[in-house]
């Protein structure tokens, strides 16, 4: 696939893991509680773009979570597309040489101990 469209937390990390350009259809939370947490995302998967490509991929992934304007940002999107699958293939060469949570988690505990 050229890009993927993925829904939900676990599919969410897996469309990083597949180094390929990914769309997140975030699950909807009461009192908006989920758009904090895909600003945040979008905040740091931005981060190393090119302007022109930032832009174009936060206001498609906000578009198509709202449910309008999708179909405006699409082009722009896809005039993109080559930046973000050499971005998507970084973004997960760097998810794979941190260390995994757990290690984390122990390194953190012997360390206040």
């Amino acid at each position: 696939c050229d890009l993927n469209f993925v829904r939900g937390e676990d599919s969410f990390v897996r469309g990083q893991w597949a180094a390929r350009p990914f769309v997140w259809n975030i699950y909807a939370q009461e009192a908006e509680a989920h758009w904090p947490k895909l600003q945040a995302f979008l905040d740091r998967y931005c981060q190393g773009l090119v302007p022109e490509t930032a832009t174009a991929y936060r206001q498609f992934t906000e578009a198509w979570n709202r449910g309008q304007g999708a179909g405006q940002a699409w082009p722009d999107l896809l005039d993109e597309l080559p930046s973000l699958t050499r971005h998507a293939q970084v973004w997960a060469r760097q998810l794979s040489a941190m260390s995994d949570l757990s290690s984390q988690l122990m390194l953190f505990c012997k360390e206040k101990l």
